[in-house]
């Protein structure tokens, strides 16, 4: 048996800089499991989804390596993209707004015409 087996299809390491990555960034698991509809299903993990997402967007990676690197097929690897994906982009939406929604004022370096 690979000694960085432990069930998330041998990576742990990528998931342990998953867990790394989230805590640092201040984007916890559980709130995405727990608010915004992130879920584990019997073949894979919220962990591994997480992972996954972090290891293909950081690299950058495509669809294929991570499907050689996560030994999923094409299909799941997109499939599971797009879920959390979803799941961030509603996480985005609740956390990420402007200071004014109305854009009243322009920032100076965007008014300087050498910007």
């Amino acid at each position: 048996m690979n000694p960085g087996y432990n069930g998330f299809g041998g990576h742990y390491h990528v998931i342990h800089l998953a867990t790394i990555c989230l805590g640092l960034r201040g984007l916890c698991l559980n709130i995405l499991v727990d608010s915004y509809g992130l879920k584990s299903s019997s073949r894979m993990s919220s962990v591994e989804v997480v992972a996954m997402f972090l290891w293909i967007v950081g690299a950058p990676q495509s669809v294929r390596q991570a499907e050689v690197r996560f030994r999923r097929s094409m299909e799941t690897v997109s499939r599971t993209f797009d879920t959390i994906l979803t799941s961030i982009l509603k996480l985005a939406a609740d956390n990420i707004a402007p200071k004014d929604p109305e854009f009243s004022t322009v920032h100076p370096n965007v008014e300087n015409p050498d910007f």
